[in-house]
């Protein structure tokens, strides 16, 4: 094996290592019962890489997916989360065991992070010093605090890559490493792989200006811009249809931040955070950028620009993008477009890892100077001077480092500066100086690490025991519900719930979901029915809504610790589990009277909404499943009683509520939606006992099953300083027995389902009427959908907003529900024509290579 292979294994499993020992220390599997299932691993991805577990093995669709909110498309969620050549591991890990495909995976990408820093720079300059850089980047401080996001390792892995195709294609004219490495970034993580396009902008300007060496040559600007088409082109299969799948999320993009020049931080912050052991313990929720990669990379960064043997074109053009990157670190305008022109909800510099890969370029650079040139005098000095200007910005800014509660963390950095001032100085061997070097810059990575992780109660993780626990607890009863026929939803709660997405756990139909893709209008149909939602939880279950809504959208089974309420009955039980049916379910799709039109819901009433619906279901029944409970404001406390009937707030800084007392004159289920966003928290309280029914938000809240001879008083605390309207306290009963009489009349319908996976639906029914019929399905609309009805093309239209229906005429007919992403083929067209044109090139130029080669030797 040659020296240069030797150092690229030693570039993979340096950092490898590292983590194997950080994983000993902090007891994680298989050294113990914490797993990586941190924060958005543990809500998110680990559902989502079971769901494409089932997908692999072919029992669930790549296309789309019903355990995905009400329903939706899986290529936006998939190319966010999913598309990773690493993934095609997961066909080995299924719900039981995902948390060892995880570690497996995130294990191989961490050492192939350091690998491929590594090959970037063994391109520029070879030698054993490299790996102190490979290993500083694969276990920077942005690594290190957000390693759990598995799905941004990718694209900090191709970065390097990338950059050294920029510089291939500048000097050599040779394309074929960026176009490759381009595609692959935007088809891996198109959020990151955005990033990185901008970067390779950046990056190429410079380097075409300033640090390549070769004749400047105005095809070598045409040539990059073609490639970075290609590039594109090459993710086309994959971006095409994810920018039609995300044009109605939280993703849009929002060009009005650009006139927002509020800077976010001082940059005096840059030099606490440049050192180990300060990453915040909010890290994930609200931490600063992450800068640190070594606090011996600070030193060679430093003298990169104090060495004379470096020219000033170099130091201009580093120097350049640093401060363009420090800018973007701290104006908010430039912060978002760096983020698709949306600050994130948490973790909000997530392009750090830029800045990150220039200071180790830089630090590398430097370093190779002083291999080549020798610890001269004047370059320890400069390292002197450097040690000496870090622990005195150390000192300014200790008040940095004292916040963060973290004993031993100035002494450690202190003791570093000195350590490396003392080896360079004194130390005159280069081999032992790199050792102790690669030695010094490994403990100060794991210790950073340990700082970090033993500190921050957000880092903890599900335990093995807990994990296997749940899933066995849980999987028994989901298989009994996959065992039903029809088409169906099911949610979990109590001791079955564990995260949002859980149906993606077990492939199951449901209600919740949580992804950076759901579509807006999604949620509103969703919140329309007085389900939570807000932009961070996505759609989410909770105790639930009504029971007529939950029957509308199907909901057919309950898992749960918890007997509900009203309108199911236990079927099954496993442990302290019970699977609850319910008999007033709607099927997936039905025959309503008309198109819907006419349903007007009031400024978010559900409960009149419901009404309008089901009213329109079925006109034969003639009543309404809701009716309104009067009540009447029996006491206020810190606020008044304007003559409009508002409330307002007398003192902001004092306790505030209202308290309303209900009128309970039948026996059943009350439920309560008080709108205004001022409302804080809800207290309910029958007979003298008080339940928190938690932050109203103005989504409706079960009151419970009351009885008319209840004493029931609502105690609504107030917040902020606007006005509160009485007006919008909607208290209703439900009347079970008229919603039975609707889902009987449904429930006769001729209509049944046939379907393998959810992206191709077989409807066979009977228009029993003598006219034409609509049917509509409980499942968002979406372009991707293709409806025929005995083999001829429907029109499709929405209803209630966004829901899915067609017209059906009289007699038996065969419906087909097929869907296919909207711009999937004509991406996968795209993505084949670069194939060929990039194979047609290669083909040339090896031709070409061949004629000269032949020529030469003639």
């Amino acid at each position: 094996m040659t020296h240069k292979r030797k150092l690229g294994l030693a570039s993979f499993f340096m950092p490898v290592f590292f983590m194997a020992v950080a994983m000993v220390i902090l007891k994680v599997f298989p050294f113990g019962n914490h797993t990586f299932l941190i924060w958005d691993m543990d809500w998110q991805y680990s559902s989502f890489f079971v769901h494409l577990h089932d997908i692999l093995h072919g029992e669930a669709s790549a296309w789309y997916s019903l355990s995905r909110a009400i329903g939706g498309d899986m290529i936006g969620v998939s190319a966010y989360y999913l598309i990773s050549p690493f993934n095609i591991l997961f066909y080995f890990f299924d719900e039981t065991n995902i948390y060892i495909g995880i570690c497996v995976i995130m294990i191989l990408k961490i050492g192939l992070i350091g690998w491929s820093m590594n090959y970037y720079l063994m391109a520029k300059h070879e030698g054993v010093g490299n790996l102190m850089f490979s290993t500083a980047y694969a276990l920077s401080g942005f690594v290190t605090a957000y390693f759990f996001n598995i799905i941004w390792l990718d694209g900090i892995m191709l970065l390097p890559l990338m950059v050294l195709g920029i510089e291939r294609l500048i000097d050599n004219h040779r394309y074929m490493l960026y176009i490759i490495t381009l595609g692959l970034a935007i088809a891996t993580s198109f959020y990151i792989g955005y990033m990185l396009c901008i970067f390779s902008v950046l990056y190429f300007v410079c380097y075409y200006f300033l640090l390549s060496g070769q004749k400047k040559k105005i095809s070598t600007i045409f040539i990059y811009a073609g490639s970075s088409i290609l590039g594109g082109m090459l993710s086309a299969a994959v971006a095409i249809p994810a920018l039609y799948s995300m044009q109605d999320g939280k993703s849009k993009i929002d060009f009005n931040i650009l006139k927002n020049f509020t800077r976010l931080f001082d940059v005096s912050n840059f030099f606490s955070k440049s050192f180990a052991g300060t990453i915040e313990t909010l890290q994930i929720t609200s931490g600063g950028p992450l800068l640190y990669c070594g606090v011996l990379s600070l030193f060679f960064v430093w003298t990169f620009f104090m060495t004379k043997h470096i020219s000033w074109k170099r130091k201009l053009a580093y120097g350049g993008m640093t401060g363009f990157m420090l800018a973007s670190l701290i104006f908010y305008n430039l912060c978002c477009a760096w983020q698709a022109f949306n600050m994130p909800n948490g973790s909000q510099y997530r392009f750090a890892f830029l800045y990150l890969f220039l200071m180790l370029a830089i630090a590398a650079e430097s370093y190779w100077s002083h291999e080549q040139y020798g610890w001269e005098k004047g370059q320890k000095r400069n390292f002197l001077i450097v040690g000496a200007f870090l622990v005195i910005q150390m000192i300014v800014v200790r008040e940095d480092f004292l916040s963060l509660h973290r004993q031993g963390v100035i002494i450690f950095n202190i003791a570093l500066i000195a350590a490396y001032v003392l080896l360079c100085i004194l130390t005159k061997n280069k081999k032992i100086l790199t050792v102790a070097l690669m030695i010094g810059m490994s403990a100060e990575l794991l210790a950073n690490a340990l700082f970090l992780y033993e500190n921050s109660s957000l880092y903890e993780s599900a335990t093995v025991s807990d994990y296997k626990d749940y899933v066995e607890r849980v999987s028994g009863l989901a298989e009994q519900v996959k065992e039903q026929e029809g088409l169906f939803r099911t949610v979990m709660t109590g001791d079955a719930y564990r995260t949002v997405n859980d149906n993606f756990m077990f492939n199951l139909y449901g209600l919740d979901s949580y992804t950076s893709v759901e579509r807006d209008s999604t949620q509103l149909m969703a919140f329309d029915l007085g389900y939570y939602r807000n932009m961070v939880f996505g759609i989410h279950y909770k105790d639930g809504t009504t029971h007529a809504a939950e029957s509308f959208l199907g909901v057919k089974y309950q898992i749960s610790s918890v007997e509900p309420q009203n309108g199911y009955k236990e079927i099954a039980e496993d442990g302290t589990l019970g699977l609850y049916e319910n008999e007033a379910a709607l099927p997936f799709a039905f025959f309503v009277e008309n198109d819907m039109e006419d349903v007007r819901n009031e400024p978010y009433n559900c409960f009149a909404y419901e009404n309008e619906i089901y009213r329109n279901i079925s006109d034969k029944v003639g009543k309404t499943v809701f009716s309104q409970t009067d009540w009447k404001m029996i006491n206020s406390e810190n606020c008044t009683v304007e003559s409009d009937g508002s409330l307002l707030i007398d003192d902001t800084e004092k306790e505030s509520y209202v308290d309303y007392q209900l009128q309970i004159d039948k026996e059943g289920s009350y439920y309560v939606q008080y709108l205004g966003s001022q409302v804080s928290t809800v207290t309910l309280i029958v007979n003298g006992e008080q339940e928190n029914l938690e932050e109203q938000a103005n989504v409706v809240k079960r009151l419970g099953y009351l009885k008319d001879k209840d004493e029931v008083i609502l105690r609504c605390y107030l917040k902020g300083e606007g006005a509160h309207s009485t007006e919008q306290v909607y208290v209703y009963f439900e009347d079970e027995g008229i919603l039975q009489q609707y889902a009987t009349k449904v429930q006769q319908q001729e209509v049944a389902f046939q379907h393998k996976l959810d992206d191709n639906i077989t409807i066979q029914c009977n228009n029993t009427k003598e006219e034409n019929s609509y049917m509509l399905c409980t499942i968002p609309y979406d372009a991707g959908w293709n409806v025929t009805v005995d083999g001829k093309k429907a029109e499709v239209f929405t209803a209630l907003g966004n829901y899915m229906l067609f017209e059906i005429s009289p007699g038996e007919h065969v419906i087909e529900m097929k869907f296919i992403p909207q711009g999937l083929c004509m991406g996968i067209a795209v993505s084949v024509v670069t194939i060929v044109l990039l194979l047609l090139f290669f083909g040339i130029s090896q031709v070409r290579k061949q004629k000269n080669g032949e020529k030469a030797e003639n």
